[in-house]
């Protein structure tokens, strides 16, 4: 690539992306990355994209966002390209997307397809001195869960930059569609491609670790043959294992193309290559990591780990485990990784148990079990030394052996896709979104008395609603009230009970749920005669001061526990799941080691003393 301009870091880019869209006509509000670590979601594990940040209480209008219209430096985690990750320039298993999100809601409109169109213009024109005729805008479709409508993506002299979608329409499996109550934008930017596109670099892996790599390389003694690079970048993204149909062909090709033996060419770029598999995997684990996710063979904790695996592998493999300095230099890396992203994200706190996680992972690694070895051994002979790409995967998962052990031990090379396979298999398989069930968007949120006063029993309100229960055949017996002092089932904890009277009729609740901004409380006997016959009547209702009492007690509970693990244990530990019912509360935690007796004993008197 010829370069554009002076030389750009991924620091200077975030700044003056920052900059451009804060200052357009209708501007942005800048805000701090989100967790890398979804946890306010059920169906993924990791944040992949910009919008996750806001979905799906901010698309549904359950809650705002942060800022409207906003933008902001996400990182984010995919693991379905790793087979790709120090060749192409354009795969990352972790990467930043600078995004731009806008909730057009009924009454509040921001801006839609043609402001955006233009804001990102400016930007690559008046902020990166892109020449115009360089940038190609295309038109296309975008569909995903459950939405659809129009995206624009854009490209500089054949690179994508950045993709806009408009989210203008709902969709049904019938093929029909109706338009959306609140449309959204969102814009994705990987801004690992900025610079490397500015700065004319053979790849872009070199921009982006610049401190960790310099560290490594000279860690490593390697410096990259820079006229090869130079003349092999152009054609590195053909070696996409998902688009060339030889890879050995394509490498071959390649080769020729440069005017070098391939032997040449592959010597020269391997160990580079294996150096940038290092410094993403790293980057990434330490992202996840301190976001809050562990190594483990189960869910997204399964990706870190196979990543971190891979690196000790790729280390061991080429002799360079003590030439970096063995576990001391290892950890020296992930400090130049917070160097390489300070100017974007600030500084790093403390994170007093990550080195202990990743040695503890480390003595796992080198100690796989003898009997998961041997595991491997009966597979093969079974298969008679073949191995499909479901038996890699268990082997990986439910064995805990690393691609390059199994490599060892089969003879076999380990599949050109293989990681996009168990990334793509995870994904078919993760937990779906929980359905909504009732729409509320067109009601005022239910002013939540609870949270005024936590001791509020008994008060007055308004029915603003009255819903047909479609699981339960329909009946009708859903209220919705302006205010209400009932907690709904949420954060573990299960819903108040009480009575509501309704003129002289008097009706148990039974059930309490949040949707979307309102407050839905499940009653009996069924309301008779026509709904609108109930909208604006006036209610009063008693919560069960007993049941409340005692959920909010053991609610507070779990809270000193989880208080209690954490200053004992280290901030890697977070909340995995609980549960407050009126008998018990219980509390899962994320540990990446089963506590022992004296932790035990420490959790206990750290909770009382905070009692």
């Amino acid at each position: 690539m010829q370069m554009l301009g002076k030389v750009k870091s991924s620091i200077i880019t975030c700044l003056g992306f920052e900059k451009s869209l804060t200052n357009a006509s209708i501007p942005c509000t800048s805000i701090p990355r989100y967790p890398t670590v979804a946890r306010w979601r059920n169906d993924v594990d990791f944040t992949a994209a910009g919008i996750y940040c806001y979905q799906p209480y901010c698309v549904t209008g359950e809650l705002d966002p942060p800022a409207n219209p906003l933008i902001q430096p996400q990182f984010c985690a995919r693991f379905n390209d790793l087979d790709n990750i120090g060749l192409t320039g354009r795969h990352y298993s972790g990467f930043v997307m600078l995004g731009i999100q806008v909730f057009n809601y009924p009454n509040d409109y921001k801006f839609f397809k043609d402001e955006c169109v233009e804001f990102n213009f400016n930007w690559l024109t008046q902020e990166l001195g892109i020449p115009k005729e360089e940038i190609t805008f295309v038109e296309d479709v975008w569909a995903g869960g459950g939405n659809l409508g129009p995206s624009i993506e854009y490209f500089v002299r054949g690179l994508e930059v950045g993709n806009m979608v408009f989210m203008q329409y709902k969709t049904f499996p019938d093929g029909s569609r109706e338009e959306l109550k609140i449309k959204v934008i969102d814009v994705g930017i990987g801004l690992e491609r900025i610079p490397w596109l500015l700065n004319g670099s053979s790849t872009s892996y070199s921009v982006v670790f610049k401190k960790a790599f310099e560290f490594l390389s000279e860690k490593l003694s390697i410096n990259p043959d820079q006229k090869i690079w130079e003349k092999f970048g152009p054609y590195s993204s053909q070696l996409d294992v998902d688009e060339a149909e030889d890879i050995d062909k394509t490498w071959q090709q390649i080769a020729d193309l440069i005017g070098k033996d391939l032997n040449e060419v592959r010597s020269e770029i391997s160990p580079v290559k294996d150096m940038y598999i290092i410094l993403d995997h790293t980057r990434t684990v330490m992202m996840t990591i301190i976001d809050g996710s562990l190594p483990s063979n189960v869910g997204g904790g399964g990706n870190v780990r196979n990543i971190l695996r891979r690196v000790f592998a790729v280390l061991h493999k080429n002799g360079w485990w003590e030439k970096i300095g063995q576990m001391e230099g290892f950890l020296k890396i992930f400090d130049y990784h917070k160097q390489d992203l300070e100017g974007i994200f600030g500084q790093f706190q403390e994170y007093k148990s990550f080195n202990e996680v990743i040695e503890v992972e480390y003595e796992r690694w080198s100690n796989t079990d003898e009997a998961m070895k041997k595991k491997l051994e009966a597979l093969l002979k079974k298969k008679k030394g073949t191995l499909s790409m479901d038996d890699w995967d268990l082997c990986m998962s439910s064995y805990g052996i690393s691609a390059d052990t199994i490599a060892e031990i089969s003879g076999l090379e380990i599949p050109a896709n293989l990681y996009y396979f168990i990334a793509d298999k995870k994904d078919r398989i993760t937990k779906a979104a929980p359905v909504i069930l009732y729409d509320t968007s067109h009601l005022q949120e239910t002013e939540n008395l609870y949270y005024k006063d936590h001791h509020m029993y008994e008060f007055d309100a308004k029915i603003s609603d009255i819903f047909l229960n479609v699981t339960d055949n329909n009946k009708q017996n859903i209220v919705i009230l302006d205010k209400s002092a009932f907690y709904p089932t949420s954060g573990g904890q299960i819903h108040d009970t009480g009575v509501m009277k309704i003129g002289d009729i008097e009706y148990e609740i039974t059930n309490v749920e949040k949707v979307g901004k309102s407050v839905l409380h499940f009653v009996k006997p069924d309301l008779s005669g026509e709904k609108e016959s109930h909208i604006g009547k006036d209610v009063h209702a008693i919560v069960d001061e007993h049941r409340r009492t005692q959920l909010r007690s053991n609610h507070t509970g779990t809270h000193i526990m989880f208080a209690a693990c954490r200053q004992v244990l280290g901030p890697h530990v977070w909340q995995n799941g609980a549960k407050k019912t009126v008998e018990m509360a219980h509390l899962d935690i994320t540990h990446y080691q089963s506590l022992t007796k004296e932790q035990e004993m420490e959790i206990m008197n750290a909770a009382n003393r905070i009692i």
